[in-house]
C-alpha cells in the first residue's frame, strides 16, 4: 500500500471520528507508551524465571508499541488537516524535541565535566583515560540517555560512553545554556482531536528512543539473568525469539544458522558500525 492510500485511508477515519471515540484513542495512545514505561522498571531479583516474566513482558509492551510511530507519521497528518479544516488552533508540539533535549543535556554534561576540571575536547582525546570524576559522569550520560541512537537496536548509541564523549567535544568552547525539559500535556479543554494529536507526536517524536530504551534498561539485563539458566553462549540468546526464550527451547543449531546469516549480511553490519565484539560487549556490560 502506497503513502497516499494510506493517507486517504487515515484522512477517512479521521473525519469521521465522534468525541469519545477521539478521547478514546488518546487514551489508549498514552497506554501503550505507560506500559512500556512499566515494562523497563528496574527488576527487584535475579530469578532466571523473573527474568524470563520480564523478557515477555517487554516484549509484549514492543509488539503493541511498535507499529504506533509508522502509523503516527500518517495519522498526524490527517488529524492536523481535520483540525484546521474544523478551525481549529494551531497543532500542539512536543516541546523540546528529542534532539533538542538530547543537545541540552550534552550542554549540561560538558559544564560539569568543566567544574570537575576538564574541557569537553580534553575528554573525547584523552578517553577511557579520564580522571574517575569525568568518567563517572559520562558513564552516567551513557545510561540514562541510552534511548539515543538509530532504530537498530545493536547499533552504536548514546548507550556507548565512546559516542557520548564524541558528541560532547561538538559541544563548542561556550555552549549556550541547556534548554528546559517540557512535555506535552493535554487540558480539559484540548479539542478530542486535537488531544489524540498530542499523543500521536509525542509517539512519533520519542519512537524510537522508547524502543531503544525499552531493550537496554529491560530487555539485556533479563537476558543477562536467564543466560545462564537457559545455556549456551550469552550472545546466543540475541537470535532467539520472545517464544524461545518462554519456552525455554533454545535451539542451538537454530540459533547458529540464524547468526551466520546476520553476520553474513555485510552491507547491514557496515551501515551499523556493528561487528562480533559489539554483541559480545553488549551481554558483556549487561
Amino acid at each position: 500500500m502506497d503513502r497516499s492510500s494510506l493517507h486517504a485511508i487515515a484522512s477517512g477515519y479521521v473525519s469521521e471520528l465522534a468525541d469519545p471515540v477521539a478521547h478514546d484513542l488518546a487514551d489508549r495512545l498514552e497506554k501503550a507508551v505507560t506500559s512500556l514505561s512499566e515494562s523497563r522498571s528496574p527488576a527487584s531479583a535475579e530469578d532466571p524465571d523473573a527474568a524470563i516474566q520480564r523478557i515477555e513482558h517487554a516484549i509484549s509492551a514492543l509488539r503493541r508499541f511498535t507499529p504506533l510511530p509508522l502509523l503516527g507519521k500518517v495519522f498526524s497528518v490527517a488529524l492536523l488537516e481535520e483540525l484546521e479544516r474544523l478551525g481549529h488552533p494551531p497543532l500542539p508540539t512536543v516541546q523540546p524535541s528529542a534532539g533538542g533535549r538530547l543537545a541540552g543535556d550534552l550542554v549540561a554534561l560538558a559544564r560539569a565535566c568543566r567544574t570537575a576540571g576538564s574541557t569537553p575536547e580534553e575528554v573525547a582525546s584523552t578517553w577511557p583515560d579520564v580522571p574517575p570524576p569525568i568518567a563517572d559522569l559520562v558513564l552516567r550520560f551513557a545510561a540514562d540517555h541510552c534511548g539515543y541512537g538509530p532504530l537498530a537496536w545493536e547499533a552504536p548509541g548514546f548507550t556507548d560512553p565512546q559516542v557520548v564523549v564524541r558528541a560532547l567535544a561538538m559541544t563548542g568552547t561556550n555552549p549556550p545554556a541547556a534548554t528546559p525539559e517540557a512535555e506535552a500535556s493535554h487540558t480539559s479543554d484540548e479539542p478530542a482531536l486535537q488531544q489524540a494529536l498530542t499523543s500521536w507526536l509525542r509517539i512519533t517524536e520519542d519512537g524510537i528512543k522508547l524502543i531503544r530504551e525499552t531493550f537496554y534498561r529491560a530487555i539485556l539485563p533479563a537476558l543477562g539473568q536467564a543466560a545462564d539458566d537457559l545455556g549456551g553462549e550469552p550472545t546466543d540468546l540475541l537470535f532467539a525469539t520472545g517464544d524461545e526464550i518462554a519456552a525455554k527451547r533454545i535451539d542451538a543449531s537454530l540459533i547458529a544458522k540464524r547468526r551466520s546469516a546476520y553476520f553474513a549480511n555485510a552491507d547491514y553490519l557496515a551501515k551499523h558500525h556493528v561487528d562480533r565484539r559489539t554483541l559480545d560487549n553488549l551481554m558483556g556490560a549487561r
